[in-house]
């Protein structure tokens, strides 16, 4: 029985115990020695039902006691600081452990569209780049872990009309340096024999984007070993006049207005702090508009549930975004979800170094790849909240001692695979499982945990999660190792450890598969 299934259930029990619906949720405690779930039940039904949560919990704990349901479900139930704790019996705790083995193919949810990295095609991708192309990549790859049909995109920036494009040209044409990295004066002077066959700084900077953009393509895929579906052309939607349809249908629905000879679209009344400009006054579209077509094309192809991964700088364009999409009546049956990716800080050791790609000063994501490799560079970027800054220290990345979280994961998988060759695959016995030793119970709860992370973050989007409960997970199996010698010569003992070994090793393959990580056979 998964977590939301059993939350489904207590909410069924306290409406029939207290007459009422009562909203809270089940959460795992942040202590073990707590239990496997934990409610804030008592303190939210307090307030609704004018009674003490002690006394609230008291008559809840009395009622399910009688109950057989909950008898074969929990082992023990208890009030502590204003929640219910629950600790599930060992028949459900080994039937969760069993169902890990099983081959499981998921159902088919709803179509997902994930838009990520998309960056600007006027050089190499950077360390900012890199954050949210690791965290879109394995969102895409949960979620399909989770019976989601995903599609993965990236939207290029490349219209003609873009002041980025546009300040290519000028540097292709010799009239500029914006963006004038080592990389792209390396490009330029490739490409010097092309320069004469454009004057116009549009279709010079077009030109030169679209070498860019194919040789970041190749690296994301090769390199990066990141899958898109799709790449989405901005330039495409004035091709086919998708930004002349929009414009129409702004102006069908009333949303338009003119001031000063530029049109403004009424984004204050859907929750944005402004009214947002779409024509400016010298007739030109801002990307503002062209978004909005973007983001119209991913509703007229099927997909309710739309995933945006984003840079820091984007973060006045998600109110804004959400608010052109609820004006034009969207947003009831879909879902729009921006992941804003802060910034990135390289350091190493104590020493920051300053990055600016406008400026061409920036460590490319393709050298970092090059002097730490795509495992760490990826598990490190994971291991973070994407709301949060990162700072990325090479000193530690490249530190190969328990201070590193991928170098202690890596330890416990040699050590799973080492038992597993000792006692060479022995097949096990589901059926007749038995688990006494505190340190086996510790990891047979942790375990179980997996599948309804997976949902959770699914749901949430937290991928960082599954970073923390690996590193924890790995802590737990470390204290197993140590207090529980697996290869024993009773029969029920090895067997029963070789299982929870067996059930470790498979949740580390899946896990490690979702955040793109591969591991070694040795150290």
């Amino acid at each position: 029985m998964d977590k939301k299934k059993i939350e489904t259930l207590l909410k069924k029990k306290v409406k029939e115990i207290f007459l009422t619906e009562i909203d809270f949720s089940l959460t795992w405690p942040k202590e073990r020695n707590f239990g496997d779930f934990s409610t804030n039940f008592p303190l939210v039904a307090a307030k609704e039902l004018k009674k003490e949560p002690k006394e609230v919990a008291s008559l809840f704990i009395k009622k399910i006691e009688k109950d057989k349901e909950f008898g074969s479900l929990f082992e023990k139930v208890y009030f502590l600081n204003g929640f219910l704790n629950f600790f599930l019996s060992e028949k459900i705790l080994v039937e969760k452990l069993i169902f890990l083995f099983k081959e499981r193919r998921a159902k088919k949810k709803e179509k997902v569209i994930l838009e990520f990295i998309s960056a600007n095609p006027t050089g190499e991708l950077t360390l900012g780049n890199a954050r949210g192309g690791f965290l879109g990549d394995s969102l895409a790859r949960l979620l399909k872990k989770c019976g989601y049909e995903v599609f993965s995109e990236y939207y290029v920036n490349n219209a003609k009309n873009s002041l980025q494009i546009q300040e290519l040209g000028k540097t292709f044409l010799g009239r500029g340096k914006s963006y004038l990295s080592d990389y792209l004066v390396s490009l330029i002077e490739k490409l010097k024999g092309e320069r004469n066959k454009f004057k116009d700084e549009k279709e010079a900077g077009y030109f030169l984007a679209k070498i860019i953009q194919k040789e970041n393509e190749d690296f994301i895929k090769n390199k990066l070993k990141i899958h898109f579906d799709n790449f989405f052309s901005e330039e495409s939607l004035y091709q086919k006049k998708i930004i002349e349809k929009t414009l129409v249908l702004l102006k069908k629905r009333n949303l338009l207005y003119e001031k000063e000879g530029a049109f403004y679209l009424k984004t204050k009344s859907y929750g944005d702090e402004k009214d947002r400009v779409i024509i400016r006054s010298n007739g030109l579209p801002t990307y503002f508009l062209s978004d909005i077509a973007y983001h119209l094309t991913k509703i007229e192809r099927g997909f309710r549930r739309m995933i945006n991964v984003w840079g820091a700088d984007h973060y006045g364009h998600k109110k804004r975004m959400m608010a052109a999409l609820k004006s034009l009546g969207f947003l009831k049956k879909e879902r729009l979800e921006i992941i804003i990716v802060q910034m990135v800080n390289l350091k190493r050791g104590q020493k920051k170094e300053k990055m600016s790609k406008r400026m061409g000063k920036y460590l490319s994501l393709k050298e970092l790849i090059e002097e730490i490799g795509l495992d760490v560079s990826r598990f490190f970027f994971l291991m973070r909240s994407p709301t949060s800054q990162l700072d990325f220290d090479l000193s530690l990345v490249k530190e190969k001692s328990q201070k590193n979280p991928l170098y202690y994961l890596q330890y416990v998988w040699v050590r799973i695979n080492g038992i597993l060759k000792k006692s060479q695959e022995e097949k096990v016995d589901l059926a007749n499982l038995r688990f006494e030793e505190m340190s086996e119970k510790e990891l047979l709860r942790e375990l179980i945990k997996f599948d309804d992370l997976k949902e959770e973050i699914a749901e949430s989007l937290n991928i960082h999660q599954l970073v923390s409960w690996l590193v924890s997970l790995a802590g737990v199996f470390h204290r197993f190792y140590e207090n529980c010698p697996v290869l024993v010569s009773q029969k029920e003992i090895r067997n029963s450890r070789l299982v929870l070994v067996k059930a470790t090793k498979r949740v580390f393959q899946e896990s490690l598969e979702i955040l793109g990580i591969s591991l070694p056979e040795k150290m």
